[in-house]
């Protein structure tokens, strides 16, 4: 079992919800301006969703026909307790997904590619935004946004236990985000440093 740090027991409060809440209706509103703005009939994936609310939120703009919250674990996907949610919710394996290539508009996630540095089987970073890449349809788009290493989660190499770094997640620099989007043949488009500069986040397009 994993060793329940005191990250653990912060995600369960109050006031780090409403700060996670806080973040994604940022974040969704980045998308909203930057990917889906003035289109039609979009169809809107999230991969390892965790609470799932920022799907919910986008469920909401009349250009989304369909949002999917997508996550391994389902209790994690509760965490926001949001009544009527307005997304829909799979219980989908980043790493085999069950959605034919090209099905989504817009492919998306925060805070979640950082914990697969070192996977089970080979499972990494780069084969996650593959994956990602593999779902957009061509002309669409694929954000990530994961830890920043010039900010206050720089911290991850001074947590003192392997549990605590787990729950972080390794940092990345601008740069290293940027290679991973361009060895999966994506455009960048934008970029975003979010959350009091704790994660950095790359917007891109796939090629038509």
């Amino acid at each position: 079992m994993t060793e329940q740090t005191f990250f653990h027991r912060l995600e369960k409060s109050g006031p780090y919800r409403w700060l996670r809440n806080r973040m994604n209706h940022g974040l969704v509103d980045f998308l909203h301006r930057h990917a889906l703005a003035g289109r039609e009939h979009l169809r809107v994936a999230e991969l390892a969703c965790g609470s799932g609310y920022a799907s919910h939120l986008l469920a909401s703009y009349p250009e989304v026909a369909l949002s999917v919250a997508t996550d391994i674990n389902r209790e994690i996907a509760t965490q926001a307790s949001i009544p009527d949610f307005a997304a829909e919710f799979a219980l989908v394996d980043i790493f085999q997904p069950a959605f034919a290539p090209g099905s989504f508009d817009l492919v998306w996630n925060s805070s979640s590619l950082e914990h697969f540095e070192h996977g089970p089987e080979g499972q990494d970073t780069p084969a996650a935004l593959r994956t990602m890449a593999a779902l957009a349809r061509r002309g669409g788009y694929v954000f990530v946004g994961v830890p920043y290493l010039w900010g206050p989660l720089a911290l991850y190499y001074l947590t003192p236990t392997e549990a605590q770094r787990e729950w972080l997640g390794r940092p990345f620099r601008y740069r290293q985000l940027a290679t991973l989007f361009e060895q999966a043949n994506l455009q960048i488009e934008d970029s975003l440093i979010y959350l009091g500069r704790c994660f950095v986040g790359i917007l891109a397009k796939k090629p038509a």
